[in-house]
This record gives C-alpha cells, structure tokens and sequence, in this order.
C-alpha cells in the first residue's frame, strides 16, 4: 500500500514542479515587477538549467520568441529589415525580486537601457562565450575593464563584472576578493562557486542605495528592438516639411526685397536727374545778342571778348587815296 502512494505521489510531484516554475513572476533589476505585456517568463519550462531566469518566451507579435542559454543570457535570432539573419543577446529578469540574490546575475547595471534589459557581445563570437562585453561594443575584450565573466553553466550565484584594471588605488581588486573568499569557504566548494560567491559578496557591498528602491515600473523590455514611433515618425515629417516653407519664404521676400531695392535706386536716380534739369533751367544765363552797324555777325552773351572782323563803312561816304607827297599819312574825308 505505502509502495503504490509512493508511485502517485511521485508524478504529481514532477508535474506540479514545473507548473509552480511558470506561475512564477520576474522582476526588474530594481524590484519591481515585469508586466506580463513584455512576454518574458521564467526559463523553467524550456531550460531547466536555469529556471530562476526571465526571458521572451511567448511573443505574439510575429518577432521570434528568445532562447534560454545555459549561462543565464536570452538569445534572439532575427532577420534585419534588408533580410540577413542576425542574433543578439540580452541580460533580462529574474524570479528574484532582488537582483543581488544567487538566482539572478546581477552585471551590466550601467548598460542596462529603458526596457530593463541590457545587450551583451560575447568576446569570441559565440553563445559559449565565459567572456563578454557589456553592450554592443567588444572594446573590453582587448582592455580587460568591464570584462563581464559568465560559466557556461549558470552557477546559481551573482556574477559582476570585473573591473578590477580601473578600480581606484586602495581599493581591494576582485582577486583579492575572490582569494579572500575561497579561503573561507568549504574546502569541498568548486572554484568557480567560491569565485561567484566572493562576487556576489563584492556586489552587495559596492551596490549602495541602488535603483531597487524604485517604486515605478520600467518601460517596455528592450530584448525586442525598438523603431521609431508613428507619432514621432510624424512629428520629424512635420517638421521637416515646416522647414523647408520657412526656407522657401524666407528666399522669396528676399527676393522681393532685392527688386524693390533695385526700383527704388531707380526711382531715386531719376529723381534727381530731373531736379538737376529744373535747377539748370532756373539759373541758366540770359543770351543776348547785338548787330553791329553795317555787319552781318553777331556778338555773343554779354562779356563775351571775342572780336568782330573789319566791316565796310557806311555808303554815304567814300574813300579816296591820299596824296603821294603825304606818303606815310592816313587821311580820312569826304568828297
């Protein structure tokens, strides 16, 4: 009797299990709760491997659903818009409501965007990867700051990144940490759980007053990327359109401007072409003209020097030759 309870009580248990695991919540990095618009549930039902991590599993939009990996990362394999296939990945959510806690890894807080989520580049260009960037840039994979290490298993603890190359002087580096810790852990403990342990350590004690204090939800995740709104799209389209007919108008009173200019110079030339004329006609001198006796010339205006030419005398006289002993002696008479 007690060996048939066993055998029902043991199916029950396994399909209760992963029932429990779905009806399970995630939650932002800083507490609050994930809304169930932004599709993502725990891994537990696809991956069991890590079951305390969030990730989009039940997209409806068309957009492909994630992949749970083994390290705790949300794989996503898309085709761009001109038709290449591309694959990102994402740090999500977690069950946990604090992101310190060994269910969850807690890494990337500053790369983090508005969704909540954060892009990682692994290193070596595969989801297999134990060294990774946060972001879309592998710039740490060359200087070793910021370099985020993942087991490509989850350990069940908090990983931070390592910063350990632009950490100030005095304070202690990660190794140190890290040595620290193993040395006070089990010595039946892996290296890697002890590593992961003194990192969630350093976590808690460098996290401070964090964003987990926050009461107001984060918007939409970011593991779906986002384009631009219809109403910015439209706002931009506005814009540009009122910018070019602010240009346009500007140009044609410029224009206008530059023609009455012109007509103006013109009219003011003109204007003072004809004043110059009815000045002249006011002031300009009288001519006046005189026949000299027995002449055919004319004298000019008044005051003028010039010289008329000799003239004939009058025909009531005559000239007559003087006499040759008077040689010499002009005598003027009459006969």
């Amino acid at each position: 009797m007690k060996t048939k309870r066993l055998f029902i009580i043991t199916p029950l248990l396994l399909l209760s299990t992963p029932t429990h695991a779905q009806s399970q919540s995630c939650y932002f990095a800083n507490g609050t709760l994930v809304p169930q618009r932004f599709n993502n549930i725990p891994c537990a039902s696809s991956n069991p491997n890590v079951p305390t991590i969030c990730c989009a599993l039940t997209r409806t939009s068309g957009w492909p659903n994630d992949v749970c990996l083994d390290n705790g990362l949300c794989q996503n394999d898309f085709q761009t818009s001109d038709g290449r296939n591309s694959t990102r990945y994402w740090l999500n959510f977690c069950t946990n409501a604090d992101v310190t806690s060994s269910e969850c890894l807690d890494v990337c807080r500053e790369t983090r965007n508005s969704g909540g989520g954060s892009i990682m580049t692994p290193c070596d260009g595969t989801n297999e990867s134990e060294r990774w960037c946060c972001g879309d840039k592998t710039d740490c994979c060359e200087s070793n700051v910021g370099v985020v290490t993942l087991p490509k298993k989850f350990v069940g603890k908090a990983v931070v990144s390592s910063s350990e190359a632009a950490a100030p002087k005095g304070t202690p580096s990660s190794s140190s940490s890290s040595s620290s810790s193993s040395s006070s852990s089990s010595s039946s403990s892996s290296s890697t759980t002890d590593t992961a342990v003194s990192s969630s350590a350093t976590a808690t004690a460098s996290s401070g007053s964090d964003d987990r204090t926050s009461s107001s939800p984060l918007p939409p995740s970011s593991s779906e990327p986002v384009g631009l709104s219809s109403a910015l799209k439209a706002a931009i389209g506005v814009s540009i359109a009122l910018g070019v007919l602010v240009l346009l108008s500007a140009l044609f009173f410029i224009r206008k401007a530059l023609v009455w200019k012109k007509k103006a110079a013109s009219a003011a030339a003109r204007s003072r072409r004809l004043e110059q004329e009815t000045v002249y006609a006011k002031h300009a001198p009288v001519v006046y003209a005189c026949e000299a006796p027995g002449s055919t010339g004319f004298v000019g205006e008044m005051g003028d020097s010039r010289v008329l030419g000799p003239v004939e005398m009058g025909g009531e006289g005559k000239a007559v030759e003087l006499p040759g002993y008077d040689a010499g002696v002009e005598w003027k008479g009459r006969v």
